[in-house]
């Protein structure tokens, strides 16, 4: 089974812009923009029943805490669902404004992620791939026990 417990960083120079999500789903220009300069850094604990996702930008820091192998309500709104196999893990997140579609694969220390967002009211997804190395196990600040 894919396992990616770890820290990693976002590699800026090989991922694809987000600015098409963020326009999508309705952020002003001076937003999208901004997201394009974000130096993103995950932290991740993977184990069989729990995905647990720290992530920290110049924005400041988010966590997110997932049933594997289930649906976990994060709001009222918000539901993800998380399945995993030896090849890739898929997180599908549905909200109020539509679905994203979040695959993550591992390759030599380069988690590959593919984003694919559908927006109620649009019939085309939009596809955006982005690549994070892996510097090291999760930092222990960050990811309490």
């Amino acid at each position: 089974m894919l396992n990616l417990t770890g820290r990693y960083a976002l590699d800026r120079e090989r991922s694809e812009s987000l600015y098409p999500h963020m326009r999508a789903l309705g952020c002003e220009e001076i937003a999208a923009l901004a997201s394009e300069k974000l130096n993103i850094t995950l932290d991740i604990v993977h184990t069989a029943s729990t995905l647990t996702i720290w992530q920290s930008s110049q924005l400041g820091d988010t966590k997110r805490v997932l049933q594997t192998g289930g649906t976990t309500a994060e709001t009222p709104s918000r539901a993800a669902k998380v399945s995993c196999d030896d090849r890739a893990l898929v997180i599908e997140t549905v909200f109020p404004k539509g679905r994203i579609v979040d695959r993550r694969t591992l390759q030599d220390d380069v988690m590959a992620q593919t984003l694919e967002l559908t927006v109620k009211g649009s019939d085309q997804a939009i596809r955006t791939r982005r690549y994070f190395r892996r510097t090291g196990p999760p930092d222990a600040s960050v990811t309490p026990a």
